[in-house]
């Protein structure tokens, strides 16, 4: 009788409040009167640990470069001669991303700076060559 006594034990359930008997070698899975999943051992709910990635390999940063490039060929609508100084930033952020690819990401933004100042120049040709003839 003993050793039956030592292996049955008695939970509640944490819905309804009903005791249900549970073996040490079956446990129950579900409360009999209100159906409700009971949490073994195994599904208990563990502390969360945060997982920021593997040690040694740092996320990768967006090129200064590139963020330079974009802007400068934004402000190059307003400002044209800066058109050319965001292809020069454009190129050697995709060169600098080309070579370290795990270390630097911005190749989007590098292309972005680089069509709009190529597209800044081309009109800036433009306008300058029309005024040339025009004289």
């Amino acid at each position: 009788m003993q050793a039956r006594d030592a292996q049955d034990t008695r939970r509640e359930c944490p819905n309804c409040g009903h005791r249900v008997r549970a073996r040490a070698g079956n446990p129950p899975r579900f409360c009999r009167v209100c159906g409700h999943r009971l949490a073994t051992v195994a599904q208990s709910p563990a502390i969360p640990q945060l997982q920021v990635g593997y040690a040694g390999s740092p996320a990768a940063e967006t090129d200064g470069k590139a963020v330079a490039s974009l802007l400068l060929g934004i402000t190059g609508l307003f400002i044209p001669p800066l058109g050319l100084l965001a292809i020069v930033f454009g190129l050697a952020a995709r060169a600098t991303i080309a070579a370290r690819p795990q270390e630097r990401t911005g190749k989007g933004l590098a292309m972005a700076g680089i069509m709009l100042g190529a597209i800044e120049t081309v009109l800036m040709l433009v306008v300058c060559g029309g005024v040339r003839i025009a004289i």
